[in-house]
């Protein structure tokens, strides 16, 4: 239940989802069941996501498969959208792929997590004082535009980096509003999330893992009712203030926990 809370709680808000439940971990003692247990939360929250957007995603989802088929884009936005957000995804596939084995193992510490918040705080910084642009629009994006942002994101595999946050800071330094800059991010989510998953799940088969329990199911449905409602609360957040608290929040507990690592 705490876990899949703190899951829900922090994927979607711009503070690091994968360093809180490490720092979660070392403060209440619990015992890191790896990776496995980590995506099934994360599968929590996927679906808290795709479940709020789901009229966009099912648009762009049959748009972007059309334009594959045809090999065209045209002038439909739709089209052009699904396949912005599937050339943003290429980035955190090969980070995936190459930091892996680090992410899985030495990484998982609170002192690297600390650090990283830091390090998501400066991206907060950064995205609230990038200059505004007229071209603040994505359907004027070129793929570029989308692997650089894409880029950002892929981040977010060193635990205490914000995948919300590195893809929001992104999506500012491009011109895009807070609102639209969040929007985004949110999109974004959906890929990477079920890439992860389905990842796990093979390796998991593969290696014959069958250590599932009721505890998975209970962590799942927390952070899918606790992410829902972040979702909710961070778009509304954002079209009245910016994103600063949260870096303050990002050095805070950052500091806090380098110091009490060393």
């Amino acid at each position: 239940m705490v876990l899949g809370i703190v899951q829900g709680a922090t994927e979607f808000l711009p503070v690091s989802s994968d360093g809180h439940l490490i720092i979660a971990r070392e403060a209440f003692g619990f015992t890191d069941r790896g990776l496995a247990f980590d995506v099934v939360l994360h599968a929590g929250t996927l679906l808290a996501v795709v479940l709020f957007f789901r009229p966009e995603l099912r648009r762009y989802a049959y748009a972007g498969m059309a334009a594959l088929r045809e090999r065209s884009v045209g002038e439909d936005p739709d089209r052009k959208m699904g396949l912005l957000l599937v050339v943003a995804t290429f980035p955190a596939v090969v980070a995936g792929a190459a930091l892996e084995g680090a992410v899985a193992g030495p990484l998982r510490e609170p002192l690297y997590a600390g650090l990283f918040l830091l390090a998501t705080a400066a991206l907060l910084v950064i995205a609230e004082n990038a200059p505004q642009r007229d071209k603040g629009d994505i359907r004027q994006w070129s793929y570029r535009h989308a692997l650089f942002i894409g880029g950002l994101q892929a981040t977010a595999i060193l635990p205490g980096l914000s995948r919300s946050g590195a893809a929001f800071t992104g999506g500012r330094m491009l011109g895009l509003t807070r609102p639209e800059a969040v929007r985004f991010s949110f999109l974004m989510a959906v890929p990477v999330i079920a890439g992860a998953i389905v990842y796990e799940a093979i390796k998991l088969m593969v290696e014959n893992e069958s250590d599932f329990g009721y505890e998975y199911v209970v962590g799942a449905i927390f952070a899918f009712v606790t992410g829902f409602l972040c979702v909710k609360f961070l778009l509304a957040f954002v079209r009245r203030f910016n994103l600063l608290p949260f870096a303050l929040y990002c050095v805070v507990v950052g500091a806090v926990t380098v110091a009490l690592s060393v």
